[in-house]
């Protein structure tokens, strides 16, 4: 076997590595598919009841030019304190932002964006939002987000 120079070596350890490194990382992004479900049924009786809301209020599904997005909107009954949970699919809009702003540990393995409330999670390679948006939930949004993610995993 011939011997390589140390500073050969060297290159062609991290030729191998930057070559490993961009293999891995096109195209493995994880996916979520909106088609598996309705937005309104992207959480459980049970699931709801534990966030606070009991009810939909607002519904739209594959709505848009392009049959793009869904949103639904839970509140919970008459009170003084109005709780709400949003949850929208889009589809086609661009994602690249999410994880560069306000970054947050991924959910479920997709890039995320966390802040007061309101959830963002890729879920595509460059295009497909989901949103999530809370107001007095009784639920970290994150947690909600997660619930979210596994039914669309299922």
């Amino acid at each position: 076997m011939p011997r390589l120079r140390r500073g050969s070596a060297q290159w062609l350890t991290a030729v191998l590595l930057l070559t490993t490194a961009a293999c891995s990382s096109g195209g493995d992004e994880k996916q979520l598919d909106f088609g598996k479900v309705k937005v309104c049924e992207v959480l459980t009786r049970s699931q709801l009841l534990d966030y606070g809301v009991n009810r939909v209020t607002q519904e739209a599904q594959n709505e848009g030019p392009d049959k793009s997005f869904s949103r639904c909107v839970w509140q919970s009954a008459p009170s003084s304190d109005i709780y709400l949970l949003a949850v929208s699919f889009d589809s086609t809009r661009d994602n690249t932002w999410i994880g560069e702003k306000n970054k947050t540990e991924p959910v479920s393995g997709h890039r995320a964006s966390l802040t007061t409330g309101m959830l963002w999670v890729a879920t595509g390679p460059e295009t497909g939002v989901l949103g999530i948006e809370g107001t007095k939930v009784k639920k970290p949004i994150r947690e909600i987000g997660e619930a979210v993610v596994q039914r669309l995993q299922n």
